[in-house]
């Protein structure tokens, strides 16, 4: 079965993933590290921190089916190559638009912002 990637879906999984951790919360990998806009090429996020999900991206595509192992694959890629390799292993297919709400919620989140600002940040391309 393929899992399709819409607006409404990623948007939904993204309010989820808020709500879960808080909108104030600010992403830290294993290794306690926030990135920032000094260190974000220094400091890695994770799709897959041991048995669940990391960042918010890793959050928002095993909400809606990747399974985490599947995940931990691409650990250091950027949300684009996720999606796009996914679909082309025929694991997902995608709306460009949502493809641009992951990307946008990656950066602003790779940038020290918090969820919430990053779910704001991803849901501008709906604008």
């Amino acid at each position: 079965m393929t899992i399709a990637l819409s607006v409404e879906s990623v948007a939904e999984a993204l309010r989820e993933a808020v709500e879960e951790k808080g909108a104030d919360y600010v992403y830290t990998n294993e290794a306690g590290e926030v990135a920032n806009l000094e260190n974000a090429v220094e400091i890695q996020c994770q799709y897959v921190h041991t048995d669940k999900p990391g960042c918010i991206v890793g959050n928002v595509l095993h909400r809606l089916g990747v399974p985490l192992y599947v995940l931990s694959d691409y650990e250091t890629r950027p949300a684009r190559n996720v999606v796009e390799s996914l679909s082309g292993r025929g694991i997902l297919e995608f709306e460009r638009k949502a493809l641009d709400m992951l990307r946008y919620a990656q950066s602003y989140q790779d940038n020290g912002n918090s969820w919430g600002d990053a779910e704001v940040r991803a849901l501008s391309v709906l604008a």
